[in-house]
């Protein structure tokens, strides 16, 4: 689903303290510098291993632990980490790395990352070799060598270092990931390109030691149940009408859907046909599977709650497999599938639900059906990448999206093109050719629209000689420049002759969007605004990683403190947009079981309204129909349906961003990519340029994207290309990242503050946050507070207001493999635990003595009145989590 990168993910910059831990499958976590060694490998095409097998802790007498890269059951890795104290606070690292086969790999070695945004300014010296991580973004390899000694050091102030000393010349390599991400990679290498003989040991070892001493431990399971740090809660999803939780009366929901005619895109914002001028704005969540198909008393139930609970749209996903259930060529409609899904956008559309969709997510697709004489079926993102190159495939995705939008829904008459409330339609859910594995890219259609390309270009353009004829699965130097420019032209061609089938054949209205993932280079950026009618993009903090099997446990997430680094995964999404038209996100989340997934529902209802976005969607509602109307559910990943501290937390979003309480950011700047006249930029580069440049932080105090047109852009200033890639932030953003408002980020303490009339509020790991009237300091556990006016005034004269105190939710009887919680070895059951944790209250309001505060269950059911009083003319009062009734996470507080 996403770009997911194993086992190099970075620790919180304090966590430990001067402490080393070796976790489960060998992976070495530090302290200080925040930092985490693994073993890791390229296959043949560049793509990295994913998975492991065979997780063992280590033995705390040998400090020796075990486990396999896995490449498919017969191709493994089988690699032995042993890590011992050494003389004067050092340690002694030794991998092992034995082919259980032949292989051929590109790249065998033992990495990590550093965070770019800790590491800028830093220094580090390679034997005799030495340099400086700059700001700006150069070449790929910042060193690369065979060395004895290698010494990092991290800038002031905090000058921390790390230096490790080989047992033997070893081959070093130093990479600036940021066309990737936000980091440096180091990889430490054991073996290059090349085959690998099954049975014959490769090792790699070295004296690690830092700026100050360190202390070893072996990592042990750690499992949460209900206890003194743990409190039950029950979850209740219905909404009370009425209640501090029912936000319908809010008038996001504008029934019926479609009323207005149709959306329209003008400019950067949408807005309706029947309402020009009045710019509009979307926040809802994902169905996905068989959330799709309720009954229609189901539908009605759930179409009601999610109006309360504030949405005015939902994104149909992942219904596809649904809508063709039992057919044997996947295309032919199931009647009583669509049946279902007609009652639910019906009930949706009757009370302003807005709905947006995919032509193609995960439908099964048989090899045979694309004319392709092998048993089985195509790979979801195999068949996503041939729609663009072989003709049966995209025939196939031209009979589903023939045969979903003629479809006629019997509560409204009218077919799926025709209806205004599914106004926005993605053709094909993160379909990138860029993003595809190696397996798409080496089909032989791939391989022919590929040759006849190159055909083209060397016809045309000398440099294109030295690109191979086989299109090269690796994205570095001219070749991937050479590739990304293939991908757009294939984009391209596509999306126009899709967006004409649409248009003439199908007669569809709807706007029109595509390549909704991966990393978004500059090449792509003049076709999405040639032809897309608005620009949408997905993005997730602690997305799952999984260490064996796809979608099984153990998975891991990098579990840390997302303010540390500046909050940056939004921020290179808003390079994304073009500043011309809408842009979208329809799928982000801070995902489960992430403990700081309840910062994410405020820091991306920030971002979408300092950037003036046009829509957001949570990623997901549910992924099972049972999961909504059942109290069974455990938390999991993605589903809020499940998740009462990510239900909570979509609270700060709405009105942040649907309600917008944040106003737009007032600078304004976009990087300007000039297009030649065959609708690229300047000729072939060195390399591929991702379109989200260093200081794209900038986001959280500027509103940021590109723009490939020509014509002035009047309220925005234009970066040309070379100056916003090359000279980074001190000449070119520096007045972006400076610029003070009321969102302030304080990567030191990791926490962040918001001020607005309407909602204030922030996180913190411990301590005060003070945001405007709102002043809280934390005990126990850090936790994400803020309080949003209830009704049309201000917080300090509001007569109803809603606190929310998020720490963490897990599940009871969950199981991690060590305490920082990074790997989850099982989901645990029902009931859920509140992490338990206090906050000090103290809000500056008009006669505070005149108010009440009230705990609520999660259905803003009061759970009863919480004691209250009045000092130097504020409201105070102790919200904490633990109670002898169960976890209390709301508060209304009302002048009655």
């Amino acid at each position: 689903m996403k770009n997911i990168l194993r086992g190099v993910l970075l620790l919180p910059l304090a966590c430990l303290g001067g402490e080393a831990v070796l976790g489960v499958g060998g992976k070495l976590s530090l302290s200080e510098p925040a930092i985490e060694f693994d073993g890791g490998l390229f296959t043949k095409g560049w793509q990295r291993s994913l998975h492991g097998t065979g997780f063992t802790f280590a033995d705390a007498k040998s400090g020796t632990c075990a486990f396999a890269l896995k490449l498919s059951e017969a191709e493994q890795i089988a690699v032995q980490v042993k890590v011992v104290p050494a003389a004067d606070g050092a340690l002694r690292a030794h991998y092992t790395f034995t082919p259980k086969a032949a292989l051929e790999l590109s790249s065998l070695f033992v990495g990590t990352r550093f965070s770019a945004q800790n590491m800028i300014g830093g220094r580090w010296r390679a034997d005799q070799k030495s340099g400086v991580f700059s700001e700006t973004q150069g070449a790929l390899a910042i060193f690369s060598g065979k060395i004895k000694e290698l010494e990092i050091e991290t800038p002031p102030p905090a000058k921390q270092r790390l230096v490790l000393a080989f047992d033997a010349p070893t081959s070093v390599l130093i990479q600036d990931d940021r066309r990737w991400g936000d980091t440096f990679g180091l990889r430490l290498g054991v073996g290059g390109t090349g085959l690998y003989p099954a049975g014959k040991p490769l090792q790699v070892g070295f004296t690690l030691k830092t700026h100050a001493p360190l202390t070893l431990t072996y990592a042990r399971p750690v499992v949460l149940e209900a206890g003194p740090e743990w409190v039950t809660l029950a979850y209740e999803k219905e909404i009370v009408p009425g209640s501090a939780l029912d936000f319908s009366g809010m008038g996001f929901a504008d029934a019926p859907a479609g009323k207005y005619g149709w959306l329209k895109a003008v400019g950067p914002h949408f807005e309706f046909e029947r309402k020009p001028g009045a710019a509009q704005r979307f926040y809802g969540v994902n169905f996905c599977g068989t959330a799709n198909f309720p009954s229609q008393e189901q539908a009605e139930q759930l179409a009601d709650r999610l109006v309360r609970l504030g949405y005015n749209s939902v994104r149909i996903h992942h219904h596809d497999n649904g809508c063709v259930q039992g057919s044997p060529d996947a295309l032919t409609l199931n009647p009583g599938q669509m049946a279902r899904l007609d009652g639910f956008l019906a009930a949706c559309y009757k009370r302003g639900l807005y709905a947006t969709t995919d032509l193609f997510v995960s439908r099964k697709v048989a090899w045979r059906h694309i004319g392709i004489d092998q048993d089985g079926q195509v790979e979801m993102q195999v068949f996503k990448a041939l729609i663009a190159v072989h003709e049966p495939a995209f025939q196939n995705w031209a009979a589903f999206a023939r045969a979903f939008l003629n479809h006629v829904n019997p509560h409204t008459g009218r077919r799926y093109a025709d209806e205004p409330g599914m106004p926005f339609i993605a053709l094909i859910n993160e379909g990138s050719i860029g993003y595809a594995k190696a397996e798409a890219r080496e089909t032989p259609a791939m391989q022919a629209a590929w040759a006849a390309w190159l055909a083209e270009q060397r016809a045309k353009d000398p440099a294109y000689a030295e690109i191979p004829d086989k299109m090269p699965l690796r994205m570095s130097g001219r070749e991937g420049a050479a590739v990304a420019r293939f991908v757009a032209d294939t984009e391209a061609r596509m999306v126009a002759r899709m967006k004409a089938f649409l248009r003439e054949e199908i007669g569809c209205r709807a706007l029109i969007s595509n390549y909704n993932c991966g990393t978004h280079y500059t090449t792509l950026q003049p076709v999405r605004e040639a032809l897309y009618d608005y620009v949408d993009d997905h993005f997730y903090v602690d997305h799952p990683n999984f260490l064996d099997k796809r979608w099984a446990l153990p998975s891991r997430c990098g579990n840390e403190n997302p303010l540390r680094t500046g909050c940056t995964v939004p921020c290179g999404v808003a390079f994304t947009r073009l500043a011309n038209k809408p842009f979208t996100v329809s799928e982000y989340n801070f995902s489960g079981p992430g403990m700081y997934r309840g910062v994410g529902g405020i820091m991306t209802g920030a971002m979408g309204a300092l950037q003036d976005w046009s829509a957001l969607w949570r990623f997901a509602y549910s992924h099972r129909l049972e999961n909504m109307f059942s109290s069974e559910g455990f938390a999991g990943y993605f589903d809020v349906a499940t998740d009462p501290l990510s239900q909570a937390s979509d609270r700060a979003s709405i009105c942040l961003f649907l309600r917008r309480d944040l106003a737009p950011a007032t600078p304004r700047a976009a990087i300007h990519l000039v297009p030649r006249p065959d609708g690229h930029g300047a000729a072939l580069p060195e390399a591929a340029r991702s379109v989200a440049p260093a200081w794209r932080t900038a986001a959280w105090h500027a509103q940021v994207g590109t723009y490939a047109a020509t014509a002035p852009l009047a309220t925005w200033r234009l970066l040309p290309e070379s100056d916003a890639y090359a000279t980074g932030t001190v000449t070119c953003a520096a007045s972006l990242t400076n610029a003070v408002g009321p969102l302030v980020i304080d990567p030191a303490r990791g926490a962040f503050t918001l001020d607005t009339e309407r909602t204030m509020g922030g996180f913190a790991e411990e301590g005060r946050i003070a945001a405007g009237a709102l002043t809280v300091t934390l005990r126990g556990a850090p936790a994400t507070v803020w309080v949003s006016a209830l009704d049309d005034q201000p917080v300090v004269r509001g007569r109803r207001l809603l606190l929310t105190h998020l720490t963490d939710v897990q599940n009871s009887g969950v199981k991690y493999a060590d305490a920082a919680r990074k790997i989850l070895l099982s989901w645990g059951k029902t009931p859920y635990l509140v992490r338990a944790g206090q906050a000090e209250i103290e809000l500056t309001v008009r006669h505070p003595e005149t108010y009440t505060v009230y705990a609520l269950a999660t259905s803003g059911r009061r759970l009863g009145q919480v004691p209250a009083r009045v000092s130097d003319g504020a409201l105070c009062f102790t919200a904490d989590v633990a109670h002898p009734e169960g976890a209390r996470l709301l508060y209304e507080i009302i002048n009655e």
